[in-house]
């Protein structure tokens, strides 16, 4: 099996690619955001995307929502502990996902929500994968309604861009994916340097999910891109 290494890349490095195109009605218009990602993808694997459409109050309100709820007494949050939930939906815990093999556990947090669905549903009772109800913290009626308004639009976000994956291959047409989990989580600060092994937020890993789509908070100024080797 390969090994991942890790190498610094510059912010302004990864190209800027604006989707908005991906609703024209001119299919050249939107065949050309489709070349465009091919060859972000084909790259760095990794791009910036503008003209999606998300509000910047709906962003500010997700960091503000987020930060309330990570900011409550940790057996408030464990209540919510995504282990109770038949469709990993709730509270991850600090700690508590190791994604490289013989690594030490991530020092992250999050919460995770996807579609949702009663126990009885016919999809849940089926044993669809990630599929039930969420976890919703008490006393904070803003936070299911920002995370419920947010989901769907990463949902619409996800359907946009994969039909432009799907331009990009010229082999497919223009499809939308199924429903999606989405999360939300939250680093410790880099006030000093971590003493390994904890040298990792999220080490290295692969997803079989389709795309990753992720919002800053304007302090994090660094990225740190891995290759496989072998």
């Amino acid at each position: 099996m390969g090994t991942l290494d890790a190498r610094h890349i510059s912010e302004n490095a990864l190209p800027v690619i604006d989707i908005s195109g991906l609703k024209s009605a001119d299919k050249s218009v939107r065949q050309a955001v489709g070349d465009e990602i091919r060859s972000a993808c084909l790259d760095l694997g990794f791009m910036y995307v503008v003209g999606h459409g998300v509000s910047s109050e709906m962003r500010a309100a997700v960091f503000e929502e987020s930060a309330a709820f990570f900011a409550l007494p940790e057996a408030g949050k464990l209540a919510l502990d995504m282990r109770n939930s038949i469709g990993n939906a709730g509270y991850e815990p600090l700690r508590a996902q190791t994604l490289e093999a013989g690594g030490p556990p991530d020092l992250k947090e999050g919460f995770y929500i996807g579609e949702e669905l009663s126990a009885d549903h016919p999809r849940v009772v089926a044993g669809g994968f990630n599929l039930g109800p969420n976890q919703w913290p008490e006393g904070m009626p803003g936070f299911r309604k920002v995370m419920s308004s947010y989901y769907d639009e990463m949902l619409d976000l996800g359907r946009l861009l994969m039909r432009g994956i799907a331009l990009s291959s010229r082999a497919f047409g223009e499809s939308s994916p199924s429903a999606l989990p989405a999360a939300t989580g939250k680093c410790p600060p880099r006030r000093k340097r971590l003493r390994r092994p904890y040298r990792f937020r999220r080490h290295h890993h692969a997803d079989a999910g389709r795309q990753w789509r992720v919002a800053g908070d304007g302090r994090r100024r660094r990225m740190d891109s891995c290759a496989a080797d072998g």
